[in-house]
């Protein structure tokens, strides 16, 4: 059979297995999306860009081709199959669907594209056209033979391989990896394809049972056929389930996050690996008697042909070996055993393995920082979860994996076998090993929607059909934070400070800004007072209260990414003046106390202590320096016009004259409640008392100045 004849044979069988691809069943762990309904496999092309048309494009059809690499470390075999005619005109539809790639880039057009490039096109038949899926140039630039690392080379590293080889011009190439795709679909489950040398196809067909005859021991049928058909190439399609799951978020904590690649084996009819030389068809046998029906098993006819199958999963750790299953082996010789039909064979097959090595993904966490924040980490998946920790940012976290990337090392070596008639094994060799390297076949991520397959040689990094490999596979909702608001302004204030609060993440402390704060200041008299305010950079927002006695309630009403808290404090809004009482009466001054703070009768609240002035001095002092005033006789100054209903007063326990000037000392300042504030006037007549709430703290400044003055 010619290779020509072999290549239609491959192409046609292909077309017709991919568009009839077995789904894998429900996993009902997480959200569903509808099952796609059933498509046209569709084909990919090589064509030459001759002209332009209103729908699309025409391109000169290119056929059954193998095109070699100008440099021969560059894998140069590369299958494409036709639609009509090697030659002939072939029309693409072209419309806002199609996705364009240019010198590796997405593009939003044709239009700069010059007549005689060289396309590739995917997508459906119909009518004779292609409708195009997606559409590529193939960029040459130029690059090495070395594949893609994490981290670029040194200037040194260049400048070393550049003095021993000169780059490598990329051949104009393309690969159509023809098989079929599993079609999971689940949105988490995506499969990893690609091919290997020459053309491959396999497939499993299941059929209704078939009866080829009755013995002794019961009925036989033929309940499936499967075949491969080969020249040198491999075919693969390895399923991952990609995941990522969390025992749930808050904005602005850190979190878990576990992040999981899981291998999984064929579903269906599928195989994960196939391939070798030759044709070889497998009959699968079943037994049935009154006993039931068993499975006897798969007989393969096949001549000179070696191939492999296998279902398995892809391996993923070092220690983990996958054996890919000869199921056929080329006839070497007989040995004569002197029978009419020498019923002894020997055979020489080939064993493959795949050595397991981590699979390689770019995750992000978008909507969150810390290690996996920002551009995102990459990932060597060994087993089915990775747990690392992340910080919500936003009110989603959505999770993403790109870039994949995966090499396992192939083994191949020869084995020889000695079998009887009807396949029963007498005797196997020890593997004679030939080569190990790693297995970096051409493949691509992520099929397209239509069943197709199309990658180019990853050694090869510009001879490339770009397809994109970015897929979201979680979506986190993140609870909001709790909030701490606190009042941080002192509970007596003098007139014109502003009550302040400070609105923190409970977390950590972290200030949040441009959030809305509520102040309801309830006074002693029941006036309600409400104000709003925005917090600053410090997380800081503010409000200035009249003088009084109020109820103070802050509040932040919360948002999506923070929860609501409040505060309450008692406050006390004071007119600070520089009215006297005296404090050098038994006992000094104490809360509750009423004392006289202005009036010609001032003196009069004098019993006990060092007072040695006269009842020139009737309350006010007109000038305070640190811990002393200074007071002028009778009306000589003259105190406010009118007080508020709280106020601030000095206590004095040393006051002295000296001809027209009185002077004291400042032991501290109380709040004082004025007991009516309509008989209070600034004429000595007009007398003033009030009921003692508290003593003032010092300020920061009259604090400073106090530790200035005891060092002294």
């Amino acid at each position: 059979m010619s290779c020509r004849t072999l290549l239609v044979m491959a192409g046609v069988v292909s077309l017709a297995a991919c568009a009839d691809n077995p789904a894998a069943p429900r996993d009902d762990t997480s959200r569903e999306i509808a099952p796609t309904a059933g498509r046209d496999a569709g084909v990919a092309v090589l064509g030459t860009l001759t002209r332009r048309t209103e729908s699309g494009l025409v391109l000169m059809q290119q056929g059954f081709e193998f095109e070699g690499a100008a440099d021969p470390r560059v894998r140069s075999a590369r299958y494409q199959p036709s639609i009509g005619r090697i030659g002939d005109d072939l029309a693409i539809v072209v419309d806002g669907s199609t996705e364009i790639y240019l010198n590796g880039r997405r593009a939003s057009s044709l239009g700069g594209v010059p007549l005689g490039t060289k396309l590739v096109v995917a997508g459906p038949t119909r009518d004779g056209s292609i409708k195009a899926a997606v559409i590529s140039d193939l960029a040459s630039t130029r690059s090495s033979t070395v594949a893609a690392t994490v981290s670029p080379p040194s200037r040194g590293e260049l400048e070393a391989a550049s003095a021993v080889d000169a780059p490598i011009e990329p051949a104009q190439v393309v690969s159509l990896c023809i098989g079929q795709n599993m079609d999971y679909t689940h949105p988490r489950i995506h499969e990893f394809h690609g091919c290997y040398g020459g053309p491959s196809v396999s497939d499993r067909i299941a059929v209704p049972d078939i009866p080829i005859g009755c013995g002794v021991i019961g009925c036989w049928f033929v309940d499936e056929v499967s075949y491969t058909v080969a020249l040198g190439g491999w075919i693969f399609d390895w399923p991952f389930r990609f995941g990522a799951s969390t025992p749930g978020l808050t904005y602005h904590i850190p979190g878990p996050v576990a992040f999981s690649l899981t291998a999984l084996s064929a579903l269906g009819t599928a195989f994960t690996f196939t391939g070798g030389l030759g044709v070889d068809v497998g009959v699968d046998l079943e037994l049935c008697n009154p006993f039931g029906c068993f499975d006897a098993g798969t007989q393969h006819l096949n001549i000179l042909t070696t191939a492999h199958q296998t279902t398995g999963a892809g391996p993923l750790r070092p220690d983990q070996e996958l054996q890919i299953g000869e199921v056929a082996c080329p006839s070497i010789g007989i040995i004569p055993v002197d029978l009419p039909v020498d019923p002894v064979s020997l055979g020489i097959c080939e064993d493959l393995a795949l050595l397991g090595e981590p699979f390689q993904a770019v995750v992000q966490a978008h909507g969150a920082s810390g290690q996996i924040g920002g551009i995102g980490s990459i990932f060597d998946f060994e087993g089915p979860d990775d747990t690392r920790t992340i910080r919500p940012d936003s009110t989603f976290v959505v999770v993403t994996y790109r870039e994949f990337s995966w090499t396992p090392t192939l083994t191949v070596g020869i084995y020889f076998k000695i079998d009887l008639v009807g396949g029963i094994n007498l005797w196997t060799s020890p593997t004679i090993p030939i080569s190990t390297g790693p297995f970096a076949p051409v493949s691509t991520p992520y099929p397209n929607e239509f069943g197709f397959t199309l990658a180019t040689d990853p050694e090869n990094l510009a001879a490339f059909l770009h397809q994109p490999t970015l897929d979201t596979v979680a979506v986190f909702e993140v609870a909001p934070a709790p909030t701490t608001l606190t009042v941080i302004s002192p509970p007596v204030l003098e007139q014109g400070m502003p009550v302040q609060v400070r609105l923190t993440e409970s977390f950590d402390g972290s200030r949040i800004a441009d959030a809305e704060i509520r102040f309801t200041a309830t006074s002693s008299g029941g006036a309600v007072l409400v104000a709003f305010d925005t917090t600053d950079g410090s997380g800081i927002a503010e409000t200035i209260l009249p003088n009084g006695e109020h109820d103070v309630l802050v509040e932040y009403a919360g948002s999506p990414v923070y929860l609501p808290s409040s505060a309450t404090q008692h406050v006390f809004v004071y007119l600070p003046t520089t009215f006297v009482i005296w404090g050098g009466n038994a006992g000094g001054v104490a809360v509750g106390g009423r004392y006289n703070f202005w009036g010609s009768q001032w003196h009069k609240q004098v019993t006990g202590g060092d007072f040695t002035a006269n009842a020139s001095f009737k309350g006010y002092a007109h000038t305070v320096i640190d811990d002393a005033w200074i007071a002028g006789g009778g009306n000589s100054t003259r105190p406010p016009d009118e007080l508020g209903e709280l106020i601030g007063v000095i206590v004095s326990t040393v006051i002295t004259r000296h001809e027209e000037v009185t002077t004291g000392n400042v032991t501290g300042r109380v709040l004082l409640r004025v007991e009516n504030l309509q008989s209070y006037g600034p004429s000595p007549g007009h007398s003033g008392f009030g009921i003692m709430l508290g003593v003032i703290p010092p300020s920061p400044s009259e604090q400073l100045q106090a530790a200035s003055r005891a060092m002294r």
